[in-house]
């Protein structure tokens, strides 16, 4: 199956989100992108909540984390992260 058959088949929203995730381990291919402009993108938002001077185990939600690297990068850095996606 491909990742769409999980989203929408047959012109239907199926929403089988966690099924996908689980047999497809990079659906929407953010892994695999250009490394090059995806650290910069990323360093850009880690630098940001930086500059913010927030204090380590601060609160961040990221909303449409998807596969969640910018949640996972911010937990490392000390920040109590939540993502939320559809």
């Amino acid at each position: 199956m491909k990742y769409q058959d999980y989203v929408i088949k047959n012109g239907k929203f199926v929403g089988r989100f966690d099924e996908m995730y689980q047999k497809i381990s990079d659906p929407w291919k953010l892994i695999k992108k250009n490394k090059k402009n995806k650290n910069l993108n990323y360093q850009i938002i880690y630098n940001y909540c930086e500059q913010l001077n927030l204090p380590k185990k601060s609160k961040i939600l990221e909303i449409g984390c998807g596969y969640p690297q910018i949640s996972d990068e911010l937990f490392k850095r000390g920040f109590k992260v939540y993502g939320t996606d559809i």
